[in-house]
């Protein structure tokens, strides 16, 4: 019993430890009991995506194995293709077999071996299999270093070799995995770890060069480092450095247009973008502008899992283009395939597995996906699977619609986004489909409220723009009038308090706390020398400063904020807002003292917090322009935003310099170090947070060694 006490007590321990890590873990990532389901992102609700579930895209249809194909158990299975007569070719790399099964899923032959000029040859460990239209095969014979091309018998009619070029290096391996071939006869070829690209053969064999390789991504520190590596670096040390190279293909289709997508697999953990691609002719652009697109599980970088114990990276293998250009990726880390529009919007995702696969639609190892009309099926060479979904009603009907929505015809895809909404609530692009369709009817106020429902903000700029000028064209006297007469008023008043000598603000602080605005150096000047300034109005302007900073990101115009109440972390907007004045206070106190700074705290409370009137009525103003303002009109804001930072500025500076009897540039050293000052502070307080959430970890293991 007390042994039992003790492993309970140890569980809390750990529990109350171990709960910062345990909150970074990524959510995203669903457990095997989950990973059938079907979920989507939402976008817009917030600068990152939503996920949400929804109704099944797609449901498992049947499991192809051994024992269902009545042939010997697999070695493993490195891919899967069809053909257009619906059938289904497995290639078993380790065993060198390729299993060749009809549309009602019956073996109709095996080709083990193949032979070529008497001889009898395998392809063992062949990574990958292609169907021409005229009933061609090609299997990529990997460890033979050559591309086998059969008849649709499985005799043998050529092998494609490395070709012979001066643009191809002589450390070249040509080591084959996946291959696909244009309507006009063109031959693409991925090798394993060549990250020039994909081999391009004319329809007569010949070398034509190499396709559509990827690029280093570098910043300008990166840009920076190389150029002061190469001018200061020994021969010795330039030898022994290592370049860094683009991220290799995983696989490359061909859509019924001739462009060609590529799928790049793991790509960096820090960025996880852009590893779909839909290349130009020349292979030279991306037209699918998808460099910036996470096409897999948003937010997820790399993951560890306490249940299996391993680290998880995403890592795309095998995609494919259907008719309607609807793409379809298999991200093999989480076992999952993601559906997405030539918009790079994701439809649904579905599978799962995580390496573990023990429920039917998921998978351990899966190594390929293929098409075969509606249907999709994945090669798990884990499980020595070919799991075929097949699409929902559901699933098509969406599918359908969105195609209509992309070419335009909204009034014909309402009836339909309408339905779906009733079966899903879940479904963005229901709400967008219905919207766009009310706004082609003429219907705006229809259209303002499904888009709004929807976080669809481009098609809700489109029917506030006509909302907006139709009442400026209805009511434009009314309006011309009262503009005239608010800034005549306003020119009246300020003529008459000028004359008249009328004080509108009352209380000596005040009155200062205002003039610091328009008149800084007399302001700042009568404090020092009258030791005046309010540390109440400071705190005053505080507390008002984060008040608007949080309206300002939480009760903002639709069309520019993405915020709400779930997503807003008011914490952290106290930290950035409230945080950083009080840092400068006390950081700009420290070393103004070291410099011979006259100014005392008080002074430089009062000097730092006044200067923040500018930022407080920017976010005033930038609150109410927002429910004003198309996104095009933006750059309104953004000057605001700019001449307010610059009168603060401004303020901060003239201030500083009178209360510590500075010039300019001493402001600028000061400032420079308090800046400095600052970042070493926050670098501190993350080491110390990290240090002891490290020392957590490490409490809460050597309890477990010690009591478990």
């Amino acid at each position: 019993m007390q042994r039992k006490s003790l492993k309970k007590l140890a569980a809390v321990v750990c529990a109350a430890l171990f709960a910062p890590a345990l909150l970074s873990v990524n959510t995203a990532a669903l457990t095997t009991e989950e990973a059938t389901d079907s979920f989507t992102y939402w976008y817009g609700v917030t600068e990152d995506e939503k996920a949400v579930s929804i109704k099944p895209l797609y449901e498992v249809k049947t499991v192809l194995d051994s024992v269902s194909l009545g042939t010997e158990e697999f070695g493993q299975i490195t891919d899967v293709c069809t053909d257009g007569a619906g059938n289904i070719y497995i290639l078993d790399g380790k065993d060198s077999r390729l299993l060749v099964v009809n549309s009602d899923y019956e073996l109709i032959r095996e080709i083990t071996a193949v032979e070529i000029d008497g001889y009898e040859e395998d392809f063992k460990d062949a990574q990958g299999v292609y169907v021409h239209e005229d009933g061609s095969i090609y299997i990529c014979d990997t460890e033979n270093e050559r591309v086998l091309v059969l008849r649709a018998d499985g005799s043998f009619v050529k092998q494609l070799l490395l070709p012979e070029s001066p643009l191809i290096p002589d450390t070249y391996q040509f080591l084959p995995i996946r291959l696909a071939i244009d309507s006009k006869g063109y031959v693409y070829i991925l090798c394993e770890n060549s990250y020039l690209g994909a081999i391009l053969l004319d329809p007569n064999g010949g070398f034509v060069g190499f396709f559509g390789a990827n690029t280093v991504k570098t910043g300008l520190v990166d840009s920076i480092s190389a150029i002061l590596e190469r001018v200061f670096s020994n021969d010795a040390k330039k030898g022994a450095s290592i370049r860094e190279l683009p991220y290799t293909f995983a696989d490359i289709c061909i859509d019924a247009e001739n462009f060609v997508y590529t799928a790049t697999g793991a790509v960096s953990e820090l960025t996880q973008e852009g590893q779909i691609r839909k290349l130009n002719p020349s292979g030279t652009s991306n037209i699918l502008d998808s460099e910036s697109v996470n096409f897999g599980i948003e937010g997820t970088d790399e993951g560890y899992f306490y249940d299996t114990g391993f680290t998880l990276t995403q890592d795309f293998v095998s995609l494919a283009v259907d008719a309607q250009g609807f793409i379809y990726g298999l991200e093999a880390s989480y076992g999952r395939i993601f559906v997405y529009d030539q918009e790079c919007r994701l439809l649904g995702a579905f599978g799962g597995g995580m390496r573990v696969g023990d429920q039917k639609g998921t998978f351990q190892t899966p190594e390929a996906l293929s098409l075969n009309g509606s249907d999709i099926l994945i090669a798990d060479g884990g499980k020595n699977t070919v799991t075929v979904f097949q699409e929902t009603d559901y699933g098509h009907r969406v599918k359908q619609l969105r195609a209509l929505t992309l070419s335009g015809d909204y009034a014909e895809s309402e009836q339909g986004w309408r339905e779906i909404l009733a079966e899903d609530k879940n479904n963005q692009m229901a709400y967008s489909g219905v919207a766009r369709a009310q706004l082609a009817a003429g219907n705006t106020e229809e259209a303002l409220s499904f888009a709004r429902l929807g976080y669809d903000r481009q098609t809700y700029a489109l029917a506030y723009a006509d909302v907006r000028n139709g009442f400026i064209q209805q009511n434009f006297w009314w309006i011309f009038l009262l503009a005239v007469a608010v800034l005549g008023g306003i020119l009246a008043l300020f003529i008459v308090t000028m004359k008249r000598q009328v004080v509108l603000v009352k209380g000596r602080q005040l009155q200062l706390m205002f003039s610091s605005f328009t008149h800084p150096f007399r302001t700042f000047t009568e404090i020092k020398e009258k030791h005046e300034g309010s540390y109440g109005l400071c705190l005053l302007l505080l507390v008002v400063y984060y008040v608007t900073t949080i309206a300002k990101e939480l009760y903002g115009g639709f069309l520019y904020f993405y915020g709400d109440a779930e997503s807003i972390n008011s914490l952290w907007v106290l930290v950035r807002s409230i945080g950083l004045v009080v840092l400068w206070i006390a950081v700009n106190w420290l070393v103004c003292t070291l410099m011979n700074g006259k100014g005392n705290l008080k002074e430089i409370s009062v000097v730092t917090c006044y200067s923040l009137l500018p930022l407080i009525l920017s976010n005033v103003l930038y609150l109410l322009l927002s429910y004003v303002l198309l996104p095009e009109e933006s750059a309104f804001l953004t000057i605001l935003e700019g001449v307010m930072i610059l009168l603060a500025f401004i303020i901060l500076a003239a201030g500083t310099t009178i209360i510590h009897d500075y010039g300019f540039g001493k402001f600028l050293a000061t400032g420079l170090l308090t800046i400095f000052g600052i970042a070493v502070i926050v670098l501190l307080v993350i080491m110390v947070g990290l240090l002891f959430q490290q020392l957590a970890g490490f409490v809460a293991t050597l309890l477990m060694e010690l009591l478990i």
